[in-house]
């Protein structure tokens, strides 16, 4: 089975533009089909997605890489946000639980994917519309949970990578978003505690996330750090080191350096105002 950067790699050289959802893209959609789900999962993958036919493909087919590696009882659910493309196609064509939350906002739609996976789960891994795992995504995490009985959150790292041509200030983006992975890196390794975990990879207990409220479906951002507080005081939350998955970095791209560096200290971002109709993220999220 193929590695995550082959399917980046690949998938970015053949479907490099908004491909209609026909020929070699539907094609591709099926033949990289997710395993039939069992009627009883154990775990749950947990997708919310808004006009992501360009990349939702990829994620999809690097996870039905890693759940047949895992052969285990494993359902995707994608939260589709109202996406006016062929989002929903896709998910339907690769077999994921296809479910539609018209009010938009990313802590919304996650909020919508996770109360509703089957009752039958007892962790739901969490990944973004864009990203791709590893093979040994789910296997990783699990071993983790396995040994700590009491492990009730975890978490990992992203890394950013270019699906297309970038130009200068889109790399000047990814430098900075870099940067700051691997400074919050290091800090998490040093201090030894958690912070601000990454949405794009993370698993948590099913059961209490929905006993304690789940995602927080009322701010713009910081949905993930919400709901790790929310659990620390049932159990451990770990940051693990080395589980990375890769995330797109486009949507960031077109903002420019100095307006990324903006969003990032605006209290948009730190969900600290009232929400807006298309959440925070506008350019980044659509």
């Amino acid at each position: 089975m193929r590695s995550a950067f082959e399917l980046h790699r690949d998938y970015s050289v053949r479907f490099s533009r908004n491909t209609p959802f026909s020929g070699a893209l539907k094609e591709y959609c099926e033949r990289h089909k997710l395993p039939d789900l069992n009627s009883n999962p154990m775990y749950a993958i947990a997708v919310a997605a808004l006009n992501e036919q360009v990349l939702l493909p990829r994620l999809l087919a690097s996870l039905n890489v890693a759940i047949r590696h895992s052969a285990l009882p494993i359902e995707v659910v994608v939260a589709d946000n109202g996406s006016s493309d062929a989002t929903q196609e896709i998910a339907r064509t690769f077999g994921a639980r296809l479910v539609v939350e018209t009010v938009r906002g990313i802590p919304v739609a996650r909020s919508t994917a996770l109360h509703n996976v089957s009752d039958s789960v007892k962790l739901v891994f969490s990944v973004d519309s864009d990203a791709v795992v590893p093979r040994r995504w789910i296997e990783n995490y699990l071993s983790h949970f396995r040994r700590n009985k009491n492990l009730i959150f975890a978490y990992g790292d992203m890394i950013p990578m270019f699906d297309f041509p970038p130009t200068e200030s889109q790399i000047a983006s990814g430098a900075v978003i870099s940067l700051g992975n691997y400074i919050a890196r290091f800090i998490r390794v040093v201090r030894g505690v958690p912070m601000q975990p990454n949405s794009c990879n993370l698993v948590f207990n099913r059961s209490d996330a929905i006993e304690t409220g789940g995602y927080n479906r009322g701010i713009q951002a910081g949905e993930e750090n919400d709901l790790m507080k929310k659990l620390q005081p049932r159990g451990d939350t770990s940051y693990f080191l080395g589980m990375d998955v890769i995330t797109s970095i486009r949507r960031k791209m077109g903002m420019g350096l100095w307006n990324w560096i903006k969003l990032a200290c605006s209290k948009e971002f730190k969900g600290q105002n009232e929400p807006k109709p298309d959440g925070v993220y506008g350019v980044q999220y659509r």
